[in-house]
C-alpha cells in the first residue's frame, strides 16, 4: 500500500542520506521524493510517497525517523 510520510528537518548536508537510508533498510520502495525550503531558516520539509504494506509497518518506520537527529516532526498518512 502506498504511505504518504512527511516530515521537518534540518536543511544540512547529509540529512537526505540518513533519512533514505532508513527506507533503504528496510527494504520499502520510494515512489516519489519532494523536498523543498520552509519559511523558517534552515528547516525543510520532506515529502515521501513509499509502497510499505502495512499499518505497523508504516508506524515502525515513522518512529526509526523520530531517532534521526536531524529530524524535527514527522507524521504519516
Amino acid at each position: 500500500m502506498r504511505r504518504l510520510i512527511t516530515a521537518t528537518v534540518k536543511d544540512m548536508t547529509g540529512v537526505m542520506n540518513r533519512f533514505t537510508g532508513v527506507f533503504a533498510r528496510r527494504q520499502y520502495n520510494v515512489l516519489s521524493i519532494a523536498v523543498g525550503k520552509t519559511i523558517e531558516a534552515g528547516i525543510s520539509r520532506i515529502t515521501i510517497v513509499a509502497a510499505i504494506p502495512t499499518e505497523e509497518d508504516a508506524r515502525q518506520v515513522v518512529q526509526q525517523l523520530k531517532k534521526q537527529i536531524d529530524v524535527l516532526n514527522n507524521s504519516y498518512f
